[in-house]
């Protein structure tokens, strides 16, 4: 199947300077692209400051669109901020596509890693081609699909929250990606689709998701989450939230 591609960067083009959509494959219409626009994380996004820190991150648009992100550090900033910018691209598949990978993000993403569609392009132009992955998940794809390392009791609480529509904080759980495998799994599809999640990204009000992975929560990030109506489950012992914060609006 043939998805489209975009990616969102700091650049200075003849629209405008700093952080947009610098390329994208010819099925991103306009409309779309204002979509993944919004949702782009840009300077000081990562939940890390190591070169090699990236995040993940799931999300749907509408009924008839899901988008995958992957989201690293690249280059050097072209302004005189410094510092290296943020790089995401975007695999979007549009929903029958998506039930093809029973709306499982988890297969979607270890598929087109497999294939390398989610690098960090060298050079980008500003017209994309479009990515082609398997029809269906491809055996070598299932047996590289994370297991369960987690306590089962937080897994499952986790599961009970997010069944019931809420949000969770997952923090400090050594496997993220099991983790979210193990939620995903339980699931039924319809509701996979829906489950929006954010990976190594710190948090912010203007991408909301219904599941976080974080490594670390100090006091003030907790009671953000909390104002956020998001609940802490925590592999680690919680501190007691301190008094309440003002949101975050970074990109």
């Amino acid at each position: 199947m043939l998805l489209e591609q975009a990616v969102y960067a700091s650049a200075r083009t003849v629209r405008m300077s700093g952080y947009q959509l610098i390329a994208r494959s010819p099925g991103i219409s306009e409309e779309l692209a204002v979509r993944l626009d919004q949702w782009g994380p840009t300077h000081g996004s990562l939940d890390g400051d190591d070169g090699d820190a990236w995040a993940l991150s799931y999300f749907p648009i509408g009924q008839h669109w899901s988008v995958l992100a992957r989201t690293c550090y690249g280059g050097p900033e072209y302004s005189e901020r410094g510092g290296r910018q943020v790089v995401t691209r975007f695999l979007v598949l549009t929903t029958p596509q998506s039930s093809r990978y029973q709306h499982h993000p988890l297969r979607v993403f270890h598929t087109a890693s497999t294939l390398g569609h989610l690098r960090l392009l060298p050079q980008t132009s500003e017209r994309l081609p479009i990515v082609e992955l398997p029809d269906e998940v491809p055996y070598c794809v299932q047996r590289l699909l994370p297991e369960n390392g987690h306590s089962p009791e937080l897994l499952q609480h986790a599961f009970r929250q997010v069944s019931l529509g809420r949000s969770v904080a997952l923090i400090g759980v050594p496997h993220p990606l099991a983790a979210l495998n193990y939620l995903f799994d339980r699931l039924p599809d319809d509701q996979r689709r829906e489950l929006s999640f954010s990976l190594g990204l710190k948090v912010t009000v203007r991408r909301p998701a219904r599941v976080y992975l974080l490594s670390r929560a100090n006091p003030a990030l907790r009671a953000q989450l909390n104002l956020m109506g998001i609940e802490c489950v925590s592999a680690t012992p919680a501190v007691d939230p301190c008094t309440p914060v003002q949101l975050s609006t970074a990109r």
